[in-house]
């Protein structure tokens, strides 16, 4: 594994705001549904690989390590990085195994060899990238990273989440978010649609499935692309 050797940069308001709010948090906290049906429940279906103690995990924009807490359980060598060098190191006091380890880093730069992993998730951090550019150079830097025959599991914002809704369309693909919180002025890129996601995932990987997962309630729309494939 490289050595990770990314310098602390500032942080942004977004940061700041997000780091303080870290540290109220009480974690860790549940793990993403969608991604325990689809690699417990629907490996075969989906072309994974089992999961077992020697597979390798990576959880990009790893947060409070939530999503790893069911590897960490099987045993895995399970890795997060983040943005946040405050989530980097709350993430270290919590109760993970000794195979668990965690760095600064992001989509496009990731402090790991090539072909490291056999699973890597990406949930709800692809579109904090602001552009289609960014987004591609971060789909190449997963599947670098990523073993031949190795899988991915990613989920990002669908066109009826109310962040989108709220948010102004600045650009091509290119939104500023508003009414939303400490996301406020955020540039995020949202896909189109299923076709869209596709035409650009299958450029680095094989077997892409894509899915959509909308919770309605009362005052509020949460609705999501999911995104599977293998290199």
């Amino acid at each position: 594994m490289k050595k990770n050797n990314l310098a602390k940069s500032k942080h942004s308001k977004w940061g700041r705001n997000i780091s303080n709010q870290r540290k109220s948090m009480s974690f860790p906290s549940y793990p993403n549904e969608a991604m325990l049906k689809i690699i417990f429940g629907g490996r075969k279906y989906f072309n994974f690989k089992k999961i077992t103690k020697k597979s390798k995990v990576l959880d990009i924009g790893c947060g409070m390590g939530n999503n790893l807490i069911p590897f960490n359980d099987i045993g895995c060598q399970t890795y997060g990085v983040d943005v946040h060098l405050s989530a980097i190191n709350a993430i270290k006091n919590i109760d993970f195994n000794k195979k668990n380890k965690f760095f600064v880093g992001h989509n496009r730069k990731l402090p790991f060899e090539e072909n490291f992993f056999d699973l890597i998730l990406s949930i709800n951090t692809i579109h904090y990238e602001e552009n289609l550019n960014y987004v591609v150079k971060a789909l190449k830097e997963f599947k670098r990273v990523l073993r031949p025959g190795g899988s991915f599991f990613l989920s990002t914002v669908a066109n009826k989440h109310i962040i989108r809704t709220r948010a102004d369309h600045i650009g091509s693909n290119v939104y500023k978010i508003k009414k939303f919180g400490i996301r406020n002025n955020t540039k995020m890129f949202f896909f189109n649609n299923r076709k869209h996601i596709k035409l650009i995932f299958e450029r680095n990987f094989n077997k892409v499935r894509i899915g959509r997962i909308t919770e309605d309630y009362e005052n509020r729309i949460l609705d999501f692309f999911v995104v599977t494939g293998i290199k």
